[in-house]
């Protein structure tokens, strides 16, 4: 299954990233959740989709030359064979599914801390900008307050 991936210019980083919506799969439910993810990221992504197709295709492979009549035991013997190497895949490809689903994880926390960071830098900066309008607004009406005292002298 496709993912649809489109990209736009992230406010806080200027950097390009990827919005990936993602369908649910047979193996599955690790692709539920939309997820911003870089360049690096989506190359990471398109890498694993592309081993899961070919091992996919392996698996299509085998299956087909499994069912083939065991007439003679060398037949038998590469049954056997192609179906350690399925199970091998199939492994494989739930070792690359977890994989996924932990970076998945890892990013969206990541995303999350991030956000709240910026969140907290934004009150801390708004506050102490009030603070200091607050100290000039003081100084003025002090240097009004000493200026008519000052002129009498």
């Amino acid at each position: 299954m496709e993912d649809s991936g489109s990209q736009h210019d992230c406010i806080s980083g200027g950097g390009t990233v990827h919005t990936v919506a993602r369908s649910q799969t047979k193996v599955g439910d690790v692709d539920k959740m939309d997820c911003a993810f870089s360049e690096s990221d989506m190359t990471a992504l398109v890498h694993l989709k592309q081993e899961n197709r070919g091992l996919k295709e392996r698996l299509k492979k085998s299956e087909g030359e499994t069912r083939g009549d065991c007439m003679n035991g060398s037949q038998c013997e590469k049954c056997t064979s192609l179906e350690i190497q399925l199970q091998e895949a199939q492994q494989k490809l739930e070792e690359l599914n977890k994989e996924q689903e932990s970076l998945i994880d890892i990013f969206s926390e990541e995303r999350i801390r991030r956000d709240q960071e910026e969140e907290n830098l934004r009150k801390k900066l708004k506050d102490a900008s009030n603070t200091i309008q607050e100290l000039l607004d003081k100084v003025r009406l002090l240097e009004k307050m000493k200026s008519p005292h000052l002129k009498g002298r």
